[in-house]
């Protein structure tokens, strides 16, 4: 063999060495950024199920709200009214709508309309809740009669029975949305 052949075969033999090098690093490179999409794919799902956790939370806590605030407007004095009215509390404790609608924004557009809904049916039982406060304290100072008292709290009921509705919609939906998350989730495994 002369020395032009022997040098095409070792040109030949390293540009397929090189060939062979460059298509590894670049399916490790494709299989380093699939593998990193993948994860990524993963934790995204997880803090979705997290957020939607934290949501369904929250909604467990919406009838007591609202109870709470429905039995201080009950029962509350009329000094306390009118300290309440120079400082009014706007919650007995913390609103979780106000929470919900939160989320449900940033995380959950399929299930903002229903958290709307459900932070809508809450204002109004607060109202009607309050417009009982309002009807007792009248009674106390004689502007105000004992069915306008009776008609409120009918109010109150009406609206507290509006909220359970449109929470168990909401939570039906979230039901729904958890669903549809850990359905992706497992097909996200099943592909690693």
């Amino acid at each position: 063999m002369d020395w032009k052949t022997e040098l095409i075969t070792v040109a030949i033999n390293l540009v397929l060495v090189l060939a062979g090098a460059a298509a590894g690093a670049l399916g490790g490179y494709v299989a380093s950024v699939h593998g990193q999409n993948r994860i990524s794919e993963r934790e995204k799902l997880k803090e979705k199920r997290a957020n939607l956790l934290a949501v369904t939370l929250e909604v467990s806590k919406v009838l007591t709200w609202a109870e709470k605030y429905a039995t201080y407007c009950a029962s509350c004095s009329v000094e306390q009214f009118t300290s309440a009215s120079q400082n009014p509390p706007t919650q007995v404790e913390a609103n979780p709508m106000q929470t919900i609608q939160a989320i449900a924004s940033l995380y959950f557009p399929e299930i903002v309309a229903d958290a709307r809904q459900l932070s809508i049916a809450g204002s109004q039982h607060y109202i009607a809740a309050h417009e009982l406060l309002l009807a007792r304290y009248g009674v106390d100072h004689g502007n105000r009669s004992q069915k306008d008292v009776e008609k409120e709290q009918k109010n109150v009921q009406g609206a507290f029975m509006n909220l359970c509705a449109k929470q168990a919609k909401f939570e039906k939906a979230t039901q729904e949305l958890m669903a549809k998350l850990l359905s992706e989730e497992e097909s996200s495994n099943k592909k690693t």
